[in-house]
């Protein structure tokens, strides 16, 4: 089966622009088959950036699995101070990012990047809308990678649904890291 952790160089593009509004300003995000949310930005992507919003997020951001960009690309309009970098396995959502950075005049480096596997960077926040569909082991290996790609006091930051593994990841992250909090919690 065939999902936006697969990078699918045969799947016909179908490219959608989705609107996405925070506050009074109104963000326009290409987006195309073959990515994650492809149709719509979805609940807990804008429980995530809102979430994202409330803390005094500065210095150097990696948003890992990018997707669109639609993450990194608020946060940077917003916070125009932060420096924040995109990364994802998919070539198309890759190429929509540098799109939807090109149509917002921002800048951001973009890694074609299996996890960390083509990042040397360190970085003061790590975002991750954990892959929970390519199964526990995958997203895993991301927060051990995340961990040794922080600076420190660093932070990696995700969010996860409750009915997905919410409490077994939490439980994963304890033992990697010496603090785990949840920072919002929504239906």
């Amino acid at each position: 089966m065939d999902h936006y952790y697969i990078d699918n160089k045969d799947l016909k593009h179908e490219i959608k622009v989705l609107k996405y509004q925070l506050w009074e300003k109104e963000f326009l995000i290409k987006s195309d088959r073959g990515v994650f949310s492809a149709n719509q930005i979805d609940k807990g992507t804008d429980i995530f950036i809102g979430t994202l919003l409330s803390l005094p997020l500065k210095g150097k951001i990696l948003d890992l699995g990018a997707g669109s960009g639609v993450i990194g690309i608020v946060l940077k309009t917003i916070n125009p101070e932060i420096e924040i970098d995109f990364s994802d396995i998919n070539e198309r959502a890759t190429n929509l990012v540098k799109l939807n950075l090109e149509a917002h005049k921002l800048k951001g480096n973009i890694y074609l990047s299996d996890s960390f596997e083509k990042i040397k960077e360190n970085y003061d926040y790590i975002l991750l809308n954990s892959p929970i569909s390519v199964g526990k082991e995958k997203c895993y290996q991301m927060y051990r990678e995340a961990k040794e790609h922080l600076k420190t006091n660093g932070q990696l930051i995700i969010v996860i649904r409750k009915d997905k593994g919410a409490l077994s990841h939490q439980k994963y992250l304890l033992s990697l890291f010496r603090d785990v909090k949840i920072i919002n919690k929504e239906k």
